[in-house]
């Protein structure tokens, strides 16, 4: 009788810091290993305060030597080449550096290698992000020349997925993310004073980074014309490069009592529980972990209908409100409408908790599976 032969998964990022990224793959590595594979990880390097983690699951790692990724192309090589040999080996990239090195990497007549690239952000990120515009052509002309080379094509949103066979020429399915795997309502019960502490003026949150493509000038100008009905406080947790022009915008407004930058914090959870409105000006995501979350504290939502992701989550509108990007006199209408229509508001927020299983562990891990093993 011919032995069974040991599978293995390899996830290979560029650099494992601790993002969004590295955490939906610690959790996926997680759940393949109690399904009986072995997982590495592979980057050029991997942050200290995660290796204590991977180590606890049982993950394996890779240190490249190349300084650049695209200067690892031979190392992969080798390494495909070698542990395709011994077994059957999925190897999945992340992000579209990685995953046009994997593609030049992967070496010729390996029957046993299925290589899985994996798109996390939106391409039209390149519109908006702070990459220079040759960069971002680059980046797509060579995703369309070479992503087809791919044995699978996975993206995290419906709509990415569609944008990326549209740009690649070949199809790509989408599998969410597997957010919702933190002891979320133990740590949102930990203790938090506001500002504002004790008044029952209803707080609107918004949680990420403070840079451009979040749109927190337009969050702040449509706070600004929405208290001229209603009294409310902002709350925008997150640290950034447009904390300053942020803060200036706040001062200019006169909005300085009601408005409150805390910073990054670990655990935006506490915060979100004991807001009335979780609100996301994003101009664009992939799959917004932190507007799963909030439907998960089963916090009523509104966000931008930017490009996949919100429009997922939210169910079209069942589960939220969803506003025009840019649109600055919609979006402040539509928090006021939430903020003064609690039975509806409450009800799409109950929907999109009532949605919320196909970002599990098991169920996302269990839709790997089913592309890995085809």
């Amino acid at each position: 009788m011919e032995e069974k032969m040991t599978k293995k998964i390899t996830f290979f990022h560029p650099y494992f810091i601790y993002g969004g990224v590295e955490k939906t793959n610690i959790r996926l590595a997680k759940y393949f290993i109690e399904h009986g594979y072995l997982v590495e990880f592979m980057a050029l390097s991997f942050s200290d305060h995660l290796k204590e983690e991977m180590d606890e699951i049982g993950i394996t790692r890779v240190s490249l030597k190349a300084g650049r990724t695209m200067n690892a192309i031979g190392e992969i090589r080798e390494y495909m080449a070698n542990e395709s040999g011994k077994y059957g080996l999925t190897f999945i990239s992340c992000q579209n550096y990685a995953n046009l090195t994997a593609i030049f990497a992967r070496p010729k007549n390996c029957s046993n290698l299925k290589l899985i690239i994996s798109e996390r952000s939106n391409p039209t990120e390149f519109q908006y992000g702070s990459s220079s515009i040759w960069k971002g052509k680059l980046i797509l002309f060579l995703m369309k020349h070479f992503y087809k080379k791919a044995d699978v094509i996975l993206a995290n949103s419906r709509e990415t997925a569609e944008m990326i066979t549209e740009i690649a020429g070949k199809r790509a399915d989408y599998i969410y993310n597997p957010t919702l795997s933190e002891p979320f309502d133990k740590m949102a019960e930990e203790s938090v004073e506001f500002p504002w502490q004790g008044n029952d003026i209803p707080t609107i949150i918004a949680v990420g980074r403070l840079v451009a493509s979040k749109g927190y000038r337009d969050l702040l100008e449509a706070f600004t014309l929405m208290r001229k009905h209603i009294k409310a406080n902002l709350l925008i947790l997150g640290e950034g490069e447009q904390r300053t022009e942020l803060e200036q915008i706040i001062q200019k407004n006169g909005i300085t009592e009601s408005v409150w930058l805390p910073g990054y914090d670990s655990n935006p959870y506490k915060y979100m529980a004991k807001a009335s409105l979780f609100v996301m000006t994003s101009y664009y995501e992939g799959l917004p972990n932190v507007l799963i979350e909030a439907c998960a504290l089963k916090i009523p939502c509104v966000s931008t209908r930017c490009k996949s992701g919100p429009k997922e989550i939210l169910s079209e509108g069942k589960g939220g409100y969803l506003v025009e990007l840019g649109n600055i006199t919609e979006l402040a209408n539509t928090m006021e409408y939430a903020l003064t229509h609690q039975e509806e508001t409450a009800a799409k927020a109950a929907y999109a908790y009532k949605h919320l299983d196909r970002f599990t562990p098991q169920e996302v891990g269990k839709k790997y599976l089913e592309v890995i093993e085809a």
